[in-house]
C-alpha cells in the first residue's frame, strides 16, 4: 500500500454529543487514513455511521467484529454483529485516541470497509467494520452514544 498522505479536513469540537464530518471522501482516493482523539464525560462506546452523498446518515446494514485487550491485565472481551444500526468500534473509556482506515467509501459499486484501532485507559481496541450497502459516502458521523464529548479531535488523509 501506498504510504503518501495528503491532508483533507481537521475537525475539532467542544461539548457535543456527536460530530458529522462532511464532504471528506471523493473519487480523488480510493483510501483515508483518519485520526482521533476524544475526551467525554462518561464511559460509553463510541460509534461511528457513515454520511451518504447527500450527506444523510445511514442507519442501518452495518456489520463489525472488535477484540478489546485489557492491558491491565484482566479478561479481554469482543464485540460483533452481522447487521446493525452503527459500528461500535472505539474505545469505552472516558479518554482516548484511534486511527482507522476506510476504503472505497465514495464508490457506489464497492462497499465501505473500516479497519483500526484505538486506545484508552487500559484498553486496546482492534476492530474491523463494513457497510453492507453500495452506497457512495462522502462522510463520516461520531457519536458518543448518549455521553458528550467535552473535546474531540478528528483529521482526515487522503492515502495516494
Amino acid at each position: 500500500m501506498a504510504t503518501n498522505l495528503e491532508f483533507i479536513k481537521r475537525v475539532e469540537a467542544t461539548s457535543v454529543t456527536e460530530l458529522d464530518i462532511t464532504d471528506i471522501f471523493s473519487a480523488n482516493y480510493d483510501v483515508y487514513y483518519v485520526t482521533i482523539d476524544f475526551d467525554r464525560n462518561n464511559t460509553q462506546a463510541n460509534i461511528i455511521r457513515l454520511l451518504d452523498n447527500t450527506g444523510t446518515v445511514i442507519n442501518t446494514g452495518y456489520q463489525y467484529g472488535v477484540q478489546q485487550a485489557n492491558l491491565g491485565g484482566n479478561t479481554g472481551s469482543e464485540r460483533k454483529s452481522s447487521s446493525d444500526v452503527r459500528i461500535v468500534w472505539l474505545s469505552y473509556d472516558q479518554y482516548g485516541s484511534g486511527s482507522f482506515y476506510v476504503y472505497n467509501p465514495f464508490s457506489s459499486s464497492s462497499h465501505t470497509l473500516i479497519s483500526g484501532n484505538s486506545i484508552g485507559g487500559n484498553y486496546l481496541w482492534l476492530g474491523h467494520g463494513s457497510l453492507k450497502a453500495t452506497t457512495s459516502c462522502t462522510g463520516l458521523k461520531f457519536d458518543a452514544n448518549g455521553a458528550t464529548y467535552n473535546d474531540i479531535i478528528v483529521t482526515v488523509y487522503g492515502v495516494k
